[in-house]
């Protein structure tokens, strides 16, 4: 098992070197039918587990799919999604950070979805659920760390987890 996916990991590591000469973003299409696309300039790195494929950007995010979820990707000089699928926007701003008193937290999709916006504490442990519910367009969220979940200064995560995906941002409390 460790040699297949040894040999993946290189033959992705060529595949993804080769679409970096020759492409500007990566599309991930999903299997409900919608894409998202990533400016290849913006990627730190992909990694592939055995059940979930994760994408670090170079601002912190990090998106994370269940491997099930993933219907193809590829890198595309011009994302053209002309077959009738949606091409899925979501964005992900934490801010001020580091925080003392309240963190702002953006959040847009253009699309309409469940979503849970959750904090969690560096050992993974739930903190506060900031939102459950459906979400579309831009909205703020706010998490008073003193207030809700009780969070001393340390290093946090807010985790946005949706239909197909979690998207983690870290949150440095003073």
């Amino acid at each position: 098992m460790k040699k297949q996916l040894k040999k993946i990991m290189l033959l992705f590591a060529g595949v993804l070197i080769s679409g970096l000469l020759n492409a500007q973003d990566l599309v991930v299409s999903l299997t409900n039918g919608n894409s998202e696309v990533f400016s290849v300039s913006d990627i730190m790195s992909i990694k592939f587990g055995t059940s979930d494929m994760i994408l670090n950007e170079s601002n912190g995010t990090v998106n994370t799919w269940a491997i099930d979820d993933v219907d193809n990707y590829s890198f595309d000089g011009t994302a053209n999604l002309s077959d009738g699928k949606s091409l899925l926007e979501e964005d992900v701003n934490v801010f001020p950070n580091p925080a003392s008193e309240k963190v702002n937290i953006m959040f847009t999709s253009n699309i309409a979805q469940g979503i849970s916006i959750q904090i969690i504490d560096a050992t993974g442990k739930l903190i506060y659920t900031i939102y459950e519910g459906e979400h579309q367009g831009e909205k703020t969220y706010i998490w008073s760390p003193q207030l809700q979940g009780k969070a001393k200064a340390g290093n946090y995560f807010c985790k946005i987890s949706t239909e197909n995906k979690v998207i983690t941002q870290s949150i440095i409390i003073q």
